[in-house]
């Protein structure tokens, strides 16, 4: 999978002082059965390649009703704490109680919250509509009375989050409008698959990807490639027939 992000880049902060016990540079927080495998996955690479050590969960530490406290440990060592909210973020209580959780840091301990709003509007979690409002009603008519305790806290954490700095990506930003895909260094990766989807692509970095094997044929027919990065690839066996770009300026191998 590419390591996928919008054009636009991350500010880099001012780090709280190595002496402070922070374990991780980002603590992710984010909806699995939204974002998981696209594009929380591809934010976690991008990051982990840039040297930030990012902390992700898995399905394991989520088990129960109750945030875990090894999820809260780590949000507690993060210096940085991403919130990707999507469509379903608000139907997991478990979500929502790691939001909490995240901003009594950003309170107590002055870490940096920024939210990414994937596919839904920041004023949806500040007015308490569109899909994370309809998740909220059901909590309000819900019989659990526990989570009926925590809505206006949910509520009022969500606002907070709608009021932050951060990034709003909708609908129209496409995979066709990709240009540029950086796999610089992935030690793991094997093979790149299928790029039909990504017309419009320029840039391809493969570089010291040591495992790398196989190189679908349709990279060869991304007919806007300007630049195919195939250095230090000393397993590759496997590659397009035919390069049919007119534009290269750069061809390494």
């Amino acid at each position: 999978m590419a390591c996928l992000l919008p054009s636009t880049s991350f500010p880099s902060p001012n780090f709280p002082s190595s002496h402070e016990a922070r374990q991780h540079d980002v603590f992710l927080s984010f909806r699995g059965i939204d974002t998981r495998n696209n594009f929380t996955s591809h934010l976690y690479r991008s990051l982990q390649q840039k040297g930030i050590q990012t902390f992700i969960d898995n399905e394991e530490l989520r088990r129960g009703e109750e945030i875990s406290t090894s999820l809260i440990k780590a949000i507690k060592e993060s210096k940085i704490s991403i919130i990707i909210f999507s469509k379903n973020y608000a139907s997991s209580s478990w979500c929502l109680d790691e939001l909490v959780e995240i901003f009594k840091c950003r309170e107590s301990l002055q870490q940096l919250v920024w939210p990414i709003f994937l596919y839904v509007d920041p004023s949806d979690a500040r007015n308490h509509q569109g899909s994370l409002g309809e998740a909220l009603a059901q909590y309000e008519e819900s019989s659990d009375k526990k989570k009926k305790e925590k809505l206006p806290e949910w509520k009022i954490t969500l606002n907070k989050a709608a009021n932050l700095s951060g990034w709003h990506l909708d609908n129209g930003y496409s995979i066709k409008n990709l240009k540029v895909m950086n796999f610089s260094h992935c030690q793991f990766l094997r093979e790149i698959p299928d790029l039909s989807t990504v017309p419009n692509l320029g840039s391809l970095h493969l570089d010291h990807c040591k495992s790398l094997v196989e190189i679908h044929e349709s990279v060869g027919s991304l007919t806007k490639l300007v630049v195919l990065d195939l250095q230090y690839c000393s397993k590759l066996k496997i590659f397009p027939s035919k390069l049919e770009s007119k534009y290269f300026r750069t061809l390494n191998f």
